[in-house]
């Protein structure tokens, strides 16, 4: 099996964080010359990090432009959203059957830094990649299941860049409430109702986020 260099994986996880955080902008070339200046790194394991970024889907590839960070279309951020729905569902169904103390103590970290953030209004553009993504990250990671995680965290890291770019503060509080709710589910071990929670909240992001979308020109297309 093929195993990218230490420094490959440096560039991928400085790279991938940089498009997170949309320090990258979606459909600007990336250009290689100025990430090996600014990372102080060789070409070779840009490239490498760069083709393994774009196997991975967050780079796309084109003979006109070269490497761009991808610009979702509309029709699959709909279909990122309703494999989320389906995956996150079968995985907090997992969740529920090993729940732990200790596994409640890093939910509580995290919901800490979740009410902390909003309650000050400090950085919240930040939680909805990072705390926001963390969250529901960790549905994902106590599942399990490798494989379930892995696709499943691919899919809510590339939702995590379409609402940094779109969501809105009021939509941030929200997301928070909704977090609770999925949280105090998780706690009662009350599987009805953390179904119902995860369902109210993805469609609930979903039909914000398209609603935001459509305000774009690009996206009517």
């Amino acid at each position: 099996m093929f195993k990218y260099s230490k420094t490959t994986t440096q560039a991928y996880e400085i790279i991938k964080r940089e498009i997170l955080d949309v320090k990258f902008k979606a459909g600007v070339k990336l250009d290689e010359t100025e990430i090996c200046s600014e990372l102080g790194i060789s070409r070779t394991p840009i490239r490498e990090a760069l083709r393994r970024l774009e196997e991975e889907g967050f780079i796309e590839r084109t003979s006109q432009i070269g490497c761009t960070v991808k610009l979702f279309s509309l029709k699959e951020v709909k279909e990122l959203y309703e494999v989320r729905k389906v995956l996150e569902l079968a995985a907090s169904k997992l969740v529920l059957e090993g729940l732990n103390p200790e596994n409640f103590k890093k939910f509580d970290t995290i919901f800490k830094t979740d009410r902390n953030m909003v309650k000050s209004f400090r950085d919240v553009k930040n939680y909805i990649t990072r705390e926001g993504l963390i969250f529901h990250q960790l549905i994902s990671d106590l599942c399990g299941n490798e494989v379930l995680s892995k696709i499943l965290n691919n899919v809510l890291e590339k939702l995590s860049l379409i609402h940094r770019r779109v969501l809105e503060d009021e939509r941030t509080i929200l997301s928070v409430k909704e977090h609770n709710d999925i949280l105090m589910s998780l706690r009662e071990k009350n599987g009805v109702k953390l179904e119902a929670g995860l369902i109210n909240h993805i469609d609930s992001v979903k039909k914000y986020v398209i609603d935001m979308l459509l305000r774009e020109e690009k996206y009517f297309v």
